[in-house]
């Protein structure tokens, strides 16, 4: 019951409106019957739901850096990059928090959700480095990464009532439609945790975000080369600590390698480049 008071408060933290109740529990215990029998794909908007409960559990694990001005300023440069990614309209928008721990990590959650690390934020130089660690986690959101892990499931088609039916008859559920709800959707959030802050992703998965994460470099005028600056610097955290998180990142060497054998480098304005990491400064002192 916890977790899900958090993820309304998640919810609620992002800008979700909530629906409409309803009085029709039994109709929707039908039409979550009824979806046993499909297996359809998930929705952008389903999605969107999905995202936020993960977003809640990461907050459940670690805690949100409380500095309006640095979250500000880390979503201006988290939607310099999203506008000028494949997807930049998504139903929810992008959104960017930092989770108050010296972990070296970031967290990619369906439907819009990046979370980075304070102790990521602080092994980087500038905002180009910073553009590229968001860039990557988009490409992920982008690429529906997380969300396939429980998508080609039987489970889709459940969630595609199950992710509805809750926010609409919420008020009148009695106690055993609610553990039916509540169980589904968490079984299937934790299947999405478990890929993006356990397991990781596949290395093609990560292949292609990075391929993608230069894309969006390039668009939006950032260095591309920040990508692979920032990755060596994760790289060297990793050789010189045992650390769980590194397993979340396979190949991360081997990607690197793959970075460099391309032609990354772009003429780049100096003085916005200067300006750039004078803004950076002066938001991590703040």
């Amino acid at each position: 019951m916890k977790f899900l008071i958090l993820i309304f408060c998640v919810l609620l933290f992002f800008g979700c409106s909530a629906k409409k109740v309803l009085k029709a529990p039994e109709r929707s215990m039908q039409r979550i019957s009824a979806a046993i029998e499909r297996s359809k794909g998930i929705t952008p908007d389903q999605e969107y739901y999905i995202g936020r409960a993960v977003a809640a559990k990461i907050v459940s694990t670690y805690t949100i850096l409380e500095d309006e001005d640095l979250t500000k300023y880390l979503n201006l440069v988290g939607n310099i990059v999203a506008v000028n990614s494949d997807h930049p309209d998504l139903p929810g928008g992008y959104h960017f928090g930092i989770l108050n721990t010296k972990d070296i990590n970031a967290f990619a959650c369906p439907g819009g959700i990046v979370f980075i690390t304070k102790g990521l934020l602080d092994t980087l130089d500038n905002e180009d480095e910073l553009a590229a660690v968001l860039a990557h986690e988009i490409a992920h959101i982008n690429n529906r990464d997380g969300i396939s892990s429980i998508e080609d499931s039987r489970r889709s088609g459940v969630l595609s009532t199950i992710l509805l039916e809750p926010f609409r008859f919420a008020a009148s559920l009695t106690p055993l439609h609610l553990a039916v709800f509540s169980g589904a959707f968490i079984q299937s959030v934790d299947s999405v945790v478990d890929t993006v802050s356990i397991n990781g992703y596949d290395k093609s998965d990560e292949f292609k975000a990075d391929n993608d994460a230069l894309n969006y470099l390039r668009r939006a005028a950032y260095n591309p080369v920040s990508l692979v600056d920032y990755q060596k610097k994760v790289l060297e955290h990793y050789n010189s600590v045992e650390s769980e998180q590194h397993s979340t990142h396979p190949g991360l060497a081997e990607r690197i390698q793959k970075l460099e054998s391309m032609t990354l480098k772009v003429e780049l304005d100096d003085i916005k480049v200067k300006e750039r990491k004078k803004r950076f400064e002066d938001a991590l002192k703040g």
